[in-house]
């Protein structure tokens, strides 16, 4: 989340620079990872150090399929207004896990969204 925050704050800025030049859409993601919803889960299990339980669908119970493939583009991004991910591998999983865990105890997420932001900032 901190990563694409950051990438939106850029995107801001060029537009108020230079407002022709600016491209009204870019993605913002992950550098060049691709990951299935299995792997996900898989790495969640191993940074938690305890198992995720879950159940893959029946593709032919479902009502609505979804796309075998999901990936996003974010070249656009880097090349116009030089942003990249300042977390990745486990890093992004670990920020995101620590940030729902806070949630779920019922923090006040001010605290862990400052932290977070904190933490990658010095990345």
């Amino acid at each position: 989340m901190l990563d694409v925050l950051i990438g939106y704050l850029l995107l801001a800025e060029d537009l108020a620079l230079k407002p022709e030049q600016t491209p009204r859409a870019l993605n913002f993601g992950p550098a060049e990872l691709e990951m299935s919803v299995s792997e996900v889960l898989k790495t969640i299990a191993r940074i938690r150090n305890r198992p995720v339980l879950w159940e893959a669908a029946n593709p032919a119970a479902a009502i609505f399929s979804d796309a075998p493939r999901l990936a996003i583009d974010s070249s656009l991004a880097r090349e116009t207004l030089r942003w990249a991910p300042r977390l990745v591998g486990d890093a992004v999983f670990t920020e995101t896990l620590k940030w729902y865990v806070a949630w779920l105890q019922g923090e006040a997420m001010h605290l862990p969204s400052q932290s977070a932001v904190c933490r990658a900032l010095a990345v």
